[in-house]
């Protein structure tokens, strides 16, 4: 349990005992009392007297339940710090602060031909699939009929998720697969990240940050929680990885508003809305000239080797092969990493790989003899460490 709301739970149970008793001894007092006043000769600590036990069971035994309930959750719940469940969601929503609920990414994927003298047609649902990622091959389909006209070698198609959730989020060409071939389509891939970055339900401590934020806003001050909370309405974005450049990036009275994304880059439409957004509101707090940007993306060129354990099987070999280089995506963000713990790359942080060494051992336990990279630690400022070339060698 959470050492603060411990604390809490145990100063509400120390207020009630200073006008309550809140133990069954306590409360035993407190009947012989009241009994005594009354000219009850009956004694409580007789605790086979059948007097006594009766008004435990049907009285102190009820009334501690009603105290626990109050002290471990009605009392925490009045508080945003605390509140969880529907307790929270009533919180949020007396902000105008509402959850968000998992939907689905949609990608724009680009298909491609090498004949451009005729007609070719792409029928809805055709499906796309990305290579397999921990075992699991995201799929998305097409969302209408779509065709390339005579003279057009290249088109994009809006493809949908087949499920809803933030797995599917992934960087730019992951989504490479056509399991289905289309006569005349010789290639796919998505060139950008997801046009609709698809996402989990909200959890209860992304809900109280965004509430945290909107409290803030109440009085539409013009300081950075105004900005984070416009922002963090986006889909996709997180409250906690927005940062603000106050160093005047574009000259006297300008700022920067910068989005870091648990995968990849935003479209620029999609970047395009949200500054939309801020200027329609005409704040002034922050600097007068405030711009929303995708955070910056350093290239790296990573070189890994490894080695394996005797005994392992073909298949075993291989599976290692593919989830290796996964893995070191998944800390440099191209995907989400689901099924996996695995760190990754902050802004104002030091990339580690010896963290990342020892997160693939435990990962791909009794696996691995070796493995080394190359690369030092990474030290990033206000940006993050992305992947310019990956090689994975076996020894």
């Amino acid at each position: 349990m959470n050492t603060e709301l411990e604390k809490f739970q145990d100063n509400v149970k120390g207020m009630m005992a200073e006008t309550m008793p809140v133990d069954e001894a306590g409360l035993k007092a407190e009947w012989q009392r009241i009994g005594d006043e009354n000219g009850v000769d009956v004694k409580a600590a007789d605790s086979h007297n059948p007097f006594w036990r009766i008004i435990s069971e049907l009285i102190t035994t009820p009334f501690l339940w009603l105290q626990v309930f109050i002290q471990q959750q009605i009392m925490p719940n009045m508080f945003l710090k605390f509140a969880g469940g529907e307790w929270l969601e009533y919180k949020a929503e007396s902000m105008g602060v509402e959850k968000q609920t998992a939907i689905k990414s949609q990608v724009m994927i680009s298909f491609i031909r090498v004949d451009s003298t005729a007609v070719l047609e792409v029928p809805a649902n055709t499906e796309v699939h990305s290579a397999e990622i921990n075992g699991v091959v995201y799929k998305l389909k097409s969302v209408m009929v779509s065709q390339f006209n005579i003279g057009e070698l290249e088109i994009e198609i809006l493809c949908e998720a087949a499920e809803v959730g933030a797995a599917y989020n992934l960087d730019i060409g992951y989504y490479q697969v056509l399991p289905n071939a289309i006569d005349g389509v010789v290639a796919i891939t998505n060139k950008e990240s997801s046009l609709v970055v698809g996402r989990d339900d909200e959890t209860d401590d992304k809900l109280r940050t965004r509430t945290r934020d909107k409290w803030s806003n109440q009085y539409n001050w013009h300081v950075d929680s105004v900005y984070r909370s416009i922002v963090a309405s986006f889909e996709g974005v997180n409250s906690d990885d927005i940062w603000f450049d106050r160093t005047s990036p574009r000259g006297e009275n300008s700022a920067d508003v910068i989005l870091l994304f648990d995968v990849g880059m935003p479209t620029q439409a999609f970047i395009d809305n949200i500054n939309s957004e801020i200027q329609s509101k005409e704040l002034f707090g922050l600097g007068d000239d405030v711009l929303v940007k995708g955070i910056t993306r350093i290239p790296q060129d990573i070189v890994c080797d490894y080695a394996i354990k005797d005994g392992l099987t073909v298949a075993q070999q291989t599976q290692l092969e593919l989830d290796i280089p996964n893995f070191i995506n998944a800390a440099f963000r191209e995907h989400s990493g689901a099924g996996w713990s695995v760190t990754r790359t902050q802004p104002y942080d030091i990339f580690s790989f010896g963290l990342l060494t020892h997160e693939i051992f435990n990962q791909f336990v009794g696996q691995l003899k070796n493995i080394r990279f190359t690369n030092s630690d990474i030290t990033s400022e206000l940006d993050v460490a992305s992947i310019n070339t990956l090689t994975v060698t076996k020894l």
